[in-house]
């Protein structure tokens, strides 16, 4: 079966991935199937009105059930102890004190979007549901995945995850984390009255290859049943939930949080319509890159927004400049008053920290009607299908979601920032300028007399301070009276930059030191730079430009979106920055024979990457690093 690794608890993900005998999958396939017929049974006596249709959802049977909480169109009940037999089916578990909770109202939509909305084939899936339902960061993984979509049910999915919840502060300082190892069920049944009804299962998995941890996370018991009714209109939603809280003082947190937890499937919706947005972006792309060959340009566009047809011109201007708003699905120019602002959350891709971050997106309301038209069931299996086209495995892990932040190595895989026009020819220009600026620095660094480098510690002190040396290495920063600074910035404005200079000796090899620093995939530059500073970024890259040759394997030039944010206490007033920055890699061979590594960062000055709203502050960030083979 295909697995999901996810993002672990705190890096750690403490069991293998599964393999299940033919007995143990068929245990779980029993234990599916009793938690639905039970629950199948539960809402059918449902206490119901004289004509048989059910009672208000906020007038069930005071003597079986405790109202705590109400609204227009959801209620949220828990079972009354002193009743003689609860409505509790716990298979082959011994529980503890459960708390037993109700919750029952009517959605409006059609079942297909509710379950295109609440299924999660991949724990990033679960991630973003979480974040989205109930704002809540879960951790973990999908350990096994026992079936999959099929074209009659593209909404069906079985599979066991491992999953850790965290109060906040001050909640964290006398609760401790729970985990759980959980079976779960999604799927769309016809019932033989003809009734269409989803289910969503959830309850322990009793495996004894994921036996409780040791240390201070306490292993927890969660089960539900959730039943979702085609009616004209709407949906009928039916959810039993089942808790072992251990203790008054979880008790307590549990009759809180679910409301607002119950209250999230109600904007299952909502999450449909993201979904299908997301969807079409995929699609689009895949469509226009199947046209005609992968060739990005410079997004220039029309002068006119693509719906009211308003000359896109800067007050007080008379020339036009390019738009900074495009549609996501079509790339189309937009003003202020035609676009649609979405909010979608993606995953970080961080074991550490929140694991879901919001985007904001714009649209145009042209896409907005098609994608409001869109069948679930169709985009579910397409979504399916697309997977399987283009991942490695059956996996959208927290680096790799089918819906949200997506791997840079998969080409068409969609992140909100990704899909624009940038014209390969300007970044190589400025890589170009950037490389030869740093040449000539290179070239132009004091020398003693039979001209080769002076030794790293002993640079002009009138130019460079030096702060920090020992045997192969020494860093200087530049003295601020000095009139000619050694800076190169094309095309953009600094306020009194900081400009370093590293400089020292690599015992090794020229191709041993570019394999160890060449990055080709945002994956290998968080390796990268967990390896080298011991920081966690975050991030996509935007566009690749160019990859390796036979004559160059370490060349690379791409686009790329990073977010770095400062550990805890400086986290506290220092604010996140993010990067957009043009990135390249190579290896040249000079005129005089001198072979040279280049590593170049600088800002990429794109009209399509806007900065982002506080509290993210866009931040400049710029480096020449040269490496020349020596004896």
């Amino acid at each position: 079966m295909f697995m999901d690794t996810g993002s672990g608890y705190r890096g750690r993900i403490p069991f293998p991935p599964l393999q299940l005998t033919i007995e143990e999958q068929d245990r779980c396939h029993e234990l599916t199937l009793q938690l639905l017929d039970q629950t199948l049974r539960s809402y059918d006596n449902r206490d119901t009105a004289a004509n048989g249709s059910p009672l208000h959802h906020s007038r069930l049977n005071r003597a079986s059930w405790k109202r705590l909480k109400t609204r227009r169109n959801a209620s949220l009940y828990s079972a009354r102890r002193r009743g003689g037999g609860k409505d509790f089916h716990v298979p082959g578990e011994s529980w503890v004190d459960p708390a037993v909770l109700l919750a029952v109202g009517t959605m409006e939509g059609s079942l297909d979007d509710v379950m295109l909305g609440l299924t999660t084939q991949s724990f990033g899936d679960m991630q973003l549901r979480a974040a989205s339902m109930a704002s809540q960061d879960v951790k973990g993984a999908m350990l096994a995945k026992l079936s999959g979509p099929t074209q009659e049910d593209p909404f069906h999915c079985m599979s066991i995850s491992w999953m850790v919840g965290e109060q906040k502060w001050p909640l964290s300082m006398v609760v401790r984390p729970r985990d759980f190892v959980n079976l779960s069920a999604f799927g769309v049944m016809t019932r033989p009255n003809g009734d269409r009804i989803g289910y969503e299962l959830v309850q322990p998995a009793q495996l004894p290859q994921c036996p409780e941890l040791s240390g201070h996370i306490k292993r927890g018991k969660m089960m539900y049943g959730a039943l979702y009714r085609e009616q004209d209109g709407s949906v009928d939603v039916y959810i039993q939930v089942h808790v072992e809280t251990m203790g008054a003082i979880v008790n307590s947190i549990v009759m809180n949080a679910m409301w607002a937890a119950a209250l999230g499937f109600w904007k299952a919706p909502r999450l449909s319509e993201e979904k299908k947005l997301e969807w079409c972006i995929i699609s689009s792309m895949m469509k226009r890159t199947q046209q005609k060959p992968v060739r990005i340009e410079m997004l220039e566009g029309p002068a006119f927004c693509s719906g009211c047809k308003s000359a896109l011109v800067p007050r007080g201007q008379d020339t036009y400049l390019p738009p900074t708003n495009v549609c996501v699905a079509c790339a189309s120019p937009l003003c202020a008053t035609c676009r649609i602002k979405r909010s979608i959350k993606t995953t970080t891709g961080s074991s550490k920290g929140a694991v879901t971050r919001s985007v904001i997106v714009v649209v145009c309301p042209e896409c907005m009607k098609l994608i409001s038209q869109e069948r679930a069931a169709k985009i579910a299996w397409e979504q399916y299908q697309y997977r399987l086209a283009y991942s490695t495995t059956d996996t959208c892990n927290s680096s790799q979601p089918i819906w949200g932040l997506a791997d840079d190595s998969t080409m068409f895989v969609w992140s909100p920032d990704r899909h624009f026009s940038v014209s390969d020819e300007r970044c190589q220009e400025l890589t170009l300028q950037l490389l030869d600026r740093t040449l000539r620095s290179y070239d132009e660094r004091d020398t003693i007399t039979h001209g080769s480098p002076r030794h790293h510690s002993n640079l002009d002190s009138a130019r460079w301070k030096r702060h920090k040396t020992q045997e192969n290495a020494s860093l200087y920063s530049e003295r601020e009276h000095i009139g000619i600074r050694d800076l190169h910035i094309p095309e953009d404005t600094w306020e009194k930059p900081a400009v370093l200079l590293a400089v020292g000796t690599i015992q090794a090899n020229l191709d041993d030191v570019m394999l160890g620093l060449t990055t080709q995939t945002f994956g290998d530059m968080r390796v990268r730079a967990a390896s080298i500073v011991s920081h966690d970024v975050s991030g996509a890259t935007l566009a690749k430009l160019s990859g390796p040759t036979e004559q160059d394997t370490f060349q690379n030039l791409r686009v790329m979106w990073m977010v770095g944010e400062q550990v805890w206490p400086l986290s506290m007033f220092v604010r996140r920055r993010d990067f957009v920055i043009v990135a390249a890699s190579g290896v040249i061979t000079r005129a005089n024979g001198d072979r040279i590594g280049y590593d170049l960062v600088q800002p990429a000055q794109l009209p399509q990457l806007p900065e982002l709203p506080k509290p993210m502050t866009r931040g400049k960030l710029m480096y020449g690093a040269l490496y020349k083979k020596q004896d």
